[in-house]
């Protein structure tokens, strides 16, 4: 056998052996059941010391104490095991190529993997037959299969004609009753002790031999590790830079350039300290733009499919998509999934944008289809599906949440409550005409000061002189949830320095936006809405949390619309009113002058639209305070109406048989108990049930035990907590309380 035919062998029989260890075993062995110890020994020791080497790509190994090689006259290294996976690996060894009968030509081709020694059934011969614990006596004897007689292998490998015994060369010894006698007096002989010293050396020899092969595939594996540990440093700076969504590279990356972009600045400072940085930086760079891109696409493809993958876990989620114009004017769609894990914590995850050729309804729907089909999820686990109000997406006839319905009947339509409060400050905005006069000057004043680079600086002067932190004005935007608030609040806090900004400008808009924003009624209006704003920037902060559920968000819009008509109220009114006051009075503004009285047309009859005499304060109640908390409050109540179910259904764990159990209003706080379903009613405020045949009952509760208090809100406290002065439970557990006298000190009996 050529060298390259040896190494293709051992290679070939490498890839096919599995991991293992050179340990001892005891195997029982039928006469089917063929093992060759030492050629175990080989493959497994190819597997786990990759350090000595055949050849480029050919790894082998002996038994080794403490890395030096173990090898005398007496000792070859010879091991068994019982393992099924084994037996499996020795069929595909050529045991016939192996087999000594086929004479001492053909020992060389087997120097690394030693002795043929077969664990199997000896044929019995006068009663005597070869013993199987010669193996672990003799080491270098080997039997063959085909004649059934024993070989010395050390002795094959160095025949020669007239210098060797032939009976254990050439024709075998199957004298088993001497066995003892002429084993121990063959391995006393000179010839075997030099052919055993000629082995020893040749197996050393090859494992020493560092020829251009071996030395070229060390150099190999050293450059390579070193290779991934570099581009592994490259992908650490990458993923550091892409976390915050910091710029990659520079307007010039050339040697003179003094910001070569951040990504190679960053290299440049690592490898002060990074040796293998600095050795490869210069040479071997991998930091061409198309390397970045080919990293940042493959961070993305795995971080994809860790999001796949925890949604296929969870198997139903729910589905929010919109659709909006980049920069660069093209029509993209953003894709956001929901799901919960195994102990219902909430995920929101962003998948991606996509652009779109067709915003149309079916345009829409097929790109949605397609994106989830692409993203191998099942569509029919979709149960939840939020959109804004665009008649594309809802739309009763041709929307997408329509198409999807049609496709998955137990999917949920849900407006996005984001959108629905958004709407809801654009209507209060629109209907009342002072407001709505007011917040066009806003707009107006927000251009003209932040529109202008110049006048930027003088307003930005004002509050450096004063020694205040530099605040900008902030645009008013119908699309953007929260700058309504933030735009109201600025005028509000910076309302002296705009003033002065204006006297300083001297041109004709700032005269006229002077006078305009310095009365009364611009004062009233911008500090009465950012008192409303407050509490609606509260509710879009909760609403845009990813972990609430849609009981949660109706509850706290349920909150905001208590405290807003909280704010209905005569107290509230003069409070706003007094404050607005002090403002005018610190900036010597008039006092508010009567509203001009709306007349009726002379077709009509002429005269005053309204004949009830009125103060200013009444009509400034009246007319804009009142007026837009009960627009707001009204809008809140009709737009979130659309997202109330008001219903309890129940369905199969696939999602199937969908059915309504009941019908009920604000449902809030479902909780199952014993054989009952029990659920909070806001209207009523008081605790529902139903039991599993539908049998309503209303304002009941679970009984608690003797030793607690049932307060009117269904919380329970203990006994001792009643009547002691404090409120635990919604005033109630201080109600019908026997009179508490005083004892002339300070406490109370």
């Amino acid at each position: 056998m050529s060298n390259k035919n040896k190494l293709s062998y051992y290679f070939t029989n490498k890839s096919t052996s599995s991991h293992g260890t050179c340990e001892s075993h005891h195997i029982d062995a039928t006469d089917k059941d063929i093992i060759n110890a030492n050629e175990i020994i080989v493959l497994n020791e190819l597997d786990n010391n990759s350090s000595t080497s055949l050849s480029s790509s050919t790894v082998t190994c002996f038994n080794q104490d403490s890395g030096n090689l173990n090898l005398n006259e007496n000792r070859f290294i010879t091991t068994t095991t019982n393992s099924a996976e084994l037996l499996s690996e020795s069929s595909l060894l050529n045991s016939f190529k192996r087999d000594p009968g086929r004479g001492p030509e053909a020992a060389g081709e087997f120097l690394l993997l030693g002795p043929y020694q077969p664990v199997t059934t000896f044929p019995t011969i006068n009663h005597r037959h070869f013993c199987l614990y010669w193996y672990k006596v003799y080491q270098w004897i080997e039997f063959s299969e085909k004649t059934k007689k024993a070989y010395c292998f050390v002795c094959r490998l160095s025949y020669s004609q007239g210098h060797c015994d032939d009976a254990f060369t050439k024709n075998g010894f199957n004298n088993w009753s001497m066995g003892v006698r002429k084993l121990n007096k063959y391995q006393s002989s000179i010839s075997h002790k030099q052919a055993n010293d000629s082995y020893v050396n040749a197996v050393k020899n090859h494992k020493d031999n560092m020829d251009v092969l071996k030395l070229i595939d060390i150099e190999h594996k050293k450059i390579t590790l070193e290779n991934r540990n570099y581009l592994i440093e490259i992908i650490r700076t990458i993923v550091f830079l892409a976390i915050p969504g910091l710029l990659f590279r520079g307007h010039r990356e050339n040697d003179k350039s003094e910001n070569k972009g951040n990504l190679l600045e960053l290299l440049e400072f690592r490898r002060t300290e990074n040796e293998l940085i600095r050795k490869k930086l210069g040479a071997l760079k991998y930091i061409h733009h198309s390397i970045q891109n080919e990293i940042l696409s493959i961070i993305q493809q795995h971080i994809l499919s860790q999001i796949v993958s925890e949604i296929k876990t969870s198997k139903y989620y729910s589905v929010m998509i919109d659709e909006t114009s980049d920069i660069s004017r093209h029509e993209q769609v953003s894709l956001v999934i929901r799901y919960t894990d195994d102990q219902f914590n909430v995920y929101e995850r962003f998948i991606g944008f996509e652009r779109a050729s067709d915003i149309s309804e079916e345009g829409l729907f097929d790109l949605l289809m397609l994106w989830l089909k692409k993203l191998d999820l099942d569509t029919k686990y979709i149960v939840g599906l939020c959109f804004d109000g665009a008649s594309s997406m809802r739309g009763k006839c041709k929307g997408v949440a329509t198409h999807l319905i049609q496709v998955i009947p137990t999917a949920l339509y849900v407006h996005c409550n984001g959108h629905v409060l958004n709407l809801c400050l654009v209507d209060v905005s629109e209907v009342v005409v002072h407001v709505r006069n007011s917040f066009g000057v806003v707009k107006l004043l927000y251009k003209f000061i932040e529109g202008s680079p110049k006048r930027h600086k003088v307003f930005e002067d004002l509050q450096k002189e004063l020694g205040f932190v530099l605040v900008p004005l902030k645009s008013l935007c119908d699309t953007r949830w929260t700058c309504r608030y933030e735009s109201l609040k600025v005028i509000v806090i910076r309302y002296s320095e705009i003033l002065s900004t204006l006297e300083l400008i001297e041109t004709g808009d700032s005269f006229i936006l002077l006078q305009v924003i310095r009365t009364f009624d611009f004062v009233f209006h911008i500090h009465m809405m950012s008192e409303i704003y407050l509490i609606t920037h509260i509710l879009s902060k909760f609403l845009q949390h990813s972990n609430i559920s849609l009981t949660d968000a109706l509850a706290k819009v349920k909150v905001t619309i208590d405290s807003l008509q909280s704010l209905r109220d005569e107290h509230e009114f003069k409070r706003i009113w007094d404050e607005s006051m002090k403002i005018c009075i610190a900036n010597n503004i008039d006092e508010s002058q009567e509203r001009r009285k709306r007349k009726v047309p002379l077709r009509f009859g002429g005269g005053d639209a309204t004949t009830i005499n009125s103060t200013i304060q009444d009509q400034y109640r009246d007319q804009s305070f009142y007026a837009v908390l009960d627009s707001i409050v009204a809008s809140i109540k009709e737009r979130f109406d659309e997202n109330n179910f008001d219903r309890v259904e129940h369905a199969s764990l696939d999602g199937l048989n969908q059915e309504v159990i009941l019908t009920v209003v604000y449902p809030f706080e479902i909780t199952v108990h014993e054989h009952n379903i029990y659920w909070t009613d806001w209207t009523l405020h008081c605790n529902d049930a139903s039991d599993e045949n539908h049998t309503f009952q209303s304002c009941v509760y679970p009984q608690c035990s003797d030793e607690k208090f049932t307060c009117n809100n269904f919380h329970f406290i203990e006994n001792f907590k009643r009547c002691n002065g404090y409120n635990d439970c919604n005033v109630t557990d201080e109600i019908s309380c026997p009179p508490r006298i005083c004892n002339g000190t300070d406490s109370m009996k």
